[in-house]
């Protein structure tokens, strides 16, 4: 196995043509409050990736207390390869998540990679369920501050690409409140 990436929360490893994440112990916090974190965001993350199995995430192979192993999907992350059009299916994809009351939590290109013409949403570490309004605005925020951060030469395009995919599942109510966070923050 090789090590291909490392977070905060996660070692993430490649064997072969699966993913394996392995939630890392925090000595910082209590042994048995610490293993309960990591196993039940292990189990919150796999039930999120089977719940949407039906959408471009990858195929959960396997989980134990502490790990996922899920697919590898091949490809190039889309903050290396995005155009505006793309942006369209990305919010489509959103919406449809949002819908099914599923917040990604770091709705970022860096979490999204391309695959033979198909977008696959990756890391769901940091989702969650929720029916609130609130947090679909923050999910959507985020990303908005990714296209800013990162694709500030095509960010009004792929903005309104965005806005009118996630439109067709979520109508305004959500974008109405995106507005409203981002006031919020502006002026915290």
């Amino acid at each position: 196995m090789e090590v291909i990436s490392q977070g905060a929360e996660a070692i993430i490893y490649k064997d072969g043509d699966v993913i394996v994440k392995f939630r890392v112990p925090k000595k910082y916090r209590i042994k048995e409050l610490d293993e309960k974190l990591r196993k039940s965001r292990t189990k919150r993350e796999a039930k999120i990736l089977r719940d949407l199995s039906d959408m471009n995430v990858p195929k959960l192979v396997g989980v134990e207390k502490y790990t996922l192993k899920m697919e590898f999907v091949r490809g190039k992350k889309l903050k290396d390869v995005l155009v505006p059009d793309m942006c369209t299916t990305v919010g489509e994809m959103v919406g449809k998540m949002h819908a099914r009351g599923i917040m990604h939590g770091d709705l970022t290109t860096s979490n999204m990679i391309l695959n033979d013409g198909k977008i696959y949403f990756i890391d769901f570490g940091l989702g969650k369920y929720t029916k609130k309004v609130e947090d679909f605005a923050v999910d959507i925020l985020v990303f908005k501050q990714c296209l800013k951060a990162s694709h500030i030469d095509v960010f009004d395009e792929c903005w309104e690409n965005f806005l009118s995919g996630y439109f067709k599942f979520m109508g305004r109510k959500v974008l109405d409140r995106v507005e409203k966070v981002e006031k919020r923050r502006r002026y915290s």
